[in-house]
C-alpha cells in the first residue's frame, strides 16, 4: 500500500493523550501574579507623575511654612528688643556695646565676671528644612510623564492583562470530537 500524505500526523494525533485543563489553583495564582503586574503597571503609569507633583508641592509648602515661622520669630524678637530698648537704659548700653563696640569714656568694656555684655535677646534657631521628595521618585515620574513612554506603558499593561486573560482564562469543557456537530455533518456527507 502506498504512503498517503498526512497519515503519520493523523496516527500521531490519534495516539496522543488528551490535553488536560490547567488546575483551577494554578489558573488563580497565574491570574493574580500576571494580572496584578498588569494592573500595577497601568496604575503606576497613571498615578506616579501625579504623586510626584503632590510631594513636590507639599515640600515647597512645608519649606515656605518653616521660613514664615522663622521670620515671625525674628519679628517677635525684634519687637521685644524695641520694647526693652525704650524703657531700659542698661539694655541700651549693653546693646550699644555688643553691636558696635561703642564704649563710653567713663565705662570699662569688661565688667565684673557675672555681668553679661550682650543683651538678653533670644535669636531663633534656623528652621530644619523639610525632607525633599526622593530623587528616584522625581526622575521616574519625569520619565513616565513623557507622552511616548506613558503610551507604551499603557499598551504594555493592556497587553499583560490580555495575556493574562488568554493564558489563564476559564478553559472550555473538554468535548469528544465525535459529539461535535461538524463531525456528524462530515460523516453524513461521506459514506
Amino acid at each position: 500500500m502506498a504512503h498517503q500524505p498526512g497519515t503519520r500526523a493523523k496516527a500521531h494525533l490519534a495516539g496522543s493523550r488528551p490535553a488536560r485543563a490547567m488546575p483551577a489553583a494554578a489558573r488563580l495564582i497565574g491570574t493574580i501574579i500576571l494580572g496584578g503586574f498588569g494592573v500595577a503597571l497601568i496604575a503606576a503609569t497613571a498615578l506616579l507623575p501625579a504623586y510626584a507633583s503632590l510631594r513636590t508641592q507639599q515640600y515647597r509648602r512645608d519649606r515656605e511654612a518653616a521660613n514664615v515661622a522663622y521670620m515671625q520669630a525674628h519679628i517677635r524678637g525684634n519687637g521685644n528688643v524695641l520694647a526693652a530698648a525704650a524703657s531700659d537704659p542698661v539694655f541700651i548700653e549693653r546693646l550699644a556695646l555688643s553691636i558696635g563696640e561703642l564704649v563710653p569714656t567713663d565705662k570699662v568694656p569688661f565688667g565684673p565676671s557675672g555681668m553679661a555684655t550682650t543683651p538678653d535677646v533670644v535669636i531663633p534657631a534656623e528652621p530644619t528644612p523639610p525632607q525633599p521628595p526622593p530623587q528616584w521618585l522625581l526622575a521616574t515620574a519625569e520619565r513616565i510623564d513623557r507622552p511616548g513612554i506613558s503610551r507604551g506603558l499603557y499598551v504594555m499593561g493592556a497587553g499583560v492583562l490580555l495575556a493574562t486573560m488568554l493564558l489563564f482564562g476559564s478553559a472550555p469543557p473538554a468535548r469528544d470530537p465525535k459529539e461535535m456537530p461538524f463531525a456528524k455533518a462530515s460523516r453524513a456527507d461521506h459514506p
